[in-house]
Formats: C-alpha cells, structure tokens, sequence
C-alpha cells in the first residue's frame, strides 16, 4: 500500500550530510533533507555534497578522493522517456560500489529530489510502498523549504549486503505540464566501521520532459563540469 508525502523527520540528528554519511552508524535512519548536491536554480542556492565527513584516507593517513569513483555507480532507474502530467511513475536507485566487498559490514544509502528544472522547486510528489525501510522528508524552513526527498531508513539500509542496492518508490508527475523535470540523487557506499573513513560518495542526475523528448541522463559531476 502506497504511503503518500508526510515530513517525517524524527531521529534525525543536527548536523548536515555534508557533515556525516548517507548510511553511516549514526545517519542509517536517513539523512537531513536537502543534501544531493543539486546545483543552485532560481531562488534555491546549489544543496551542500556529501564528502566533507564522509573522508577516505590513504596508508598514510592522507584524505583521497571520495566521489564518484570509477569503481562504483548511482543510477536513477525506469524512468520513464516522457511524463504525463498527473501519472504515477515507480522508479528505482541503485547504489553499487567495488570497495564494499572488503567492508566491515557494508551499508548503503540515498537520498534524491525532483525538481522543476527552471524555478528549482519540487516537481510532482513522491510516496513509498514500505515505509519500514522509505520514507518523504522536507526541511520545512530555508532556501530548500518547498523540495521534497525520498531516501532510505534505518531498515532500508541493505546492512551487511555487497550491492548493488536498489530502492524502490513511486513519483506522481505534476498535474499540469511542467517542461523540464530533474532528478538528482546522492548515494553513500559505508563501510561500517562506525567512523567517516572508507565510505565512497555517488551523486547522480537524469532530466524528463513534458514532451516526447527522450531522458537525458548524465553524472552529477559531468553536470558540474558542463559536459553531457
């Protein structure tokens, strides 16, 4: 049965996701809302990473790089090639990462948005078939106040499992046409070690059009750079 759109936001902690992992020991209930890395469009300023706690070091103690590493992926899957205004999509995220088959105990986490691709607000609505392991967050106040988020909880964070991960969740498209809707979605790779060191950072983004305009899907850090 389909859960539609509530602000759960209990348990979660204070500090932002820039400043803690998506599935870490302390975040496996869900991240702050408003942390996939979304660039700044219209009145709503760019949304904050997720690799600034999250850090992997090297044997000498040296931070490398964490994000979007060649060795794993975030995918935002089945949607659809154009939208009909008022329709239900289920779509699906998947997370997989190399570097989890030496985890502690590997876990896994999301948290994604859609959003109108030309003011920034939220596009559509989101609900979730289990909300043991889904849920629909919103901040409430800032500059991200009217976005909406689906991401995993506490009993969605696939613990213990080698990936790739997938998570399942319906969007119903805008009741009128919109243009252009975007989907960005970050991911966190954990290890389980209980501290910010060995997890890998994946951000993502996929364009749908309110026309017969195919999907046009690219890496959040193409996105970034300006390339397609």
């Amino acid at each position: 049965m389909s859960r539609s759109i509530s602000p759960v936001l209990a348990a979660f902690g204070a500090t932002l996701l820039a400043a803690a992992a998506l599935a870490s020991t302390h975040y496996s209930s869900g991240p702050l809302p408003s942390k996939t890395g979304a660039p700044a469009v219209g009145a709503h300023p760019q949304e904050p990473t997720c690799t600034e706690c999250p850090l992997t070091f090297d044997g000498e103690g040296q931070p490398i790089p964490n994000l979007n590493v060649a060795s794993g992926h975030l995918s935002v899957l089945d949607l659809p090639a154009y939208y009909v205004p008022g329709r239900t999509y289920t779509l699906r995220v998947e997370l997989g990462c190399d570097s989890s088959a030496v985890a502690i105990v590997p876990r896994w986490g999301f948290q994604l948005t859609a959003v109108d691709a030309a003011t920034g607000a939220t596009a559509g609505t989101f609900s979730v078939r289990d909300p043991d392991s889904m849920q629909v967050v919103h901040l409430g106040a800032g500059p991200w106040s009217d976005r909406w988020y689906v991401e995993q909880n506490v009993l969605g964070a696939h613990d213990g499992e080698l990936g790739p991960v997938t998570w399942s969740f319906d969007w119903t498209a805008p009741a009128s046409p919109a243009g252009s809707v975007t989907f960005y979605a970050a991911g966190n790779a954990a290890n389980g070690s209980e501290e910010p060191s060995g997890d890998w950072i994946f951000t993502t983004s996929a364009t749908v059009l309110d026309t017969t305009t195919a999907v046009r899907r690219s890496s959040w850090g193409a996105v970034k750079s300006g390339r397609r």
